[in-house]
């Protein structure tokens, strides 16, 4: 059997998987921290974390939102970095150590690699789901047109400072479907960050509802091609294995 081993984002907007290696899922587009699922006999579900239980705080420090905590605790745990997370259960403080799996050296390589390629698209992502959201509460009137634009220049300067972040990353000269497929995802990121910018920037300049959606295509095919990408080099790493966490876990 056959069971992905992922956290937030796996089949939440169509993104790729995320929480490989600590197995918890969160609620998505919130900024309360609650866990929506936890993987059995993952990470997460040795320390005993349970669906519904609020993430407050990751190694003292206070959450800000379930994309973040994702970002972080992936990052420590790839690292090889226990974490304790402060959750709240039934009104009550508690605390757990999500405690690194031992895996194999090659994964490991692999992981170091990834884990700062998959912060940047999800930061990417996030960014472009904020500029979508202003652009709703501008034709709303919940925001205005300077407060927009304001936005979409911020928006700019991120999508340009993670693209040079991109650019200077380096992949490995490994052999193996894994490394080939982060590669491709990473040169796609690359072209993806333009995309984007030039998207944000087209809906300050347009209301035009053809081109917006014209627009709203193109993102969404070149983020379906990256996530494709980020899935095939996880799952040509065996990072999906059902049995991975029961073989490697210390018990």
């Amino acid at each position: 059997m056959m069971l992905i081993l992922v956290g937030m984002w796996l089949f939440v907007g169509g993104r790729a998987e995320g929480g490989i290696l600590s197995g918890a899922w969160f609620t998505p587009d919130s900024t309360t921290v609650t866990v929506l699922s936890v993987t059995p006999r993952s990470p997460a579900g040795q320390a005993g974390l349970r669906p519904g239980d609020v993430v407050y705080a990751m190694d003292g420090q206070l959450v800000g939102s379930p994309n973040l905590l994702d970002q972080e605790l992936e990052m420590s745990l790839s690292t090889g970095h226990s974490v304790l997370l402060d959750i709240l259960r039934a009104g009550r403080r508690n605390s757990v150590w999500v405690r690194m799996p031992k895996l194999p050296l090659s994964t490991k390589r692999f992981l170091k690699v990834y884990a700062p390629i998959r912060a940047q698209w999800d930061q990417m992502v996030s960014c472009w789901e904020g500029i979508r959201s202003s652009y709703r509460a501008t034709r709303t009137g919940v925001y205005t047109k300077e407060e927009f634009y304001a936005h979409i220049l911020e928006a700019g300067n991120r999508f340009q400072d993670i693209r040079n972040q991109l650019i200077e990353t380096v992949i490995p000269w490994e052999s193996g479907e894994a490394w080939r497929e982060m590669g491709r995802a990473k040169e796609l990121m690359e072209w993806t960050a333009l995309v984007m910018e030039e998207g944000a920037q087209q809906l300050g300049k347009t209301s035009e509802e053809g081109t917006i959606r014209r627009r709203m295509d193109t993102v969404r095919k070149v983020r379906s091609d990256v996530e494709k990408h980020l899935t095939m080099a996880v799952r040509a790493m065996g990072l999906e294995q059902s049995d991975f966490f029961v073989e490697t876990w210390p018990r």
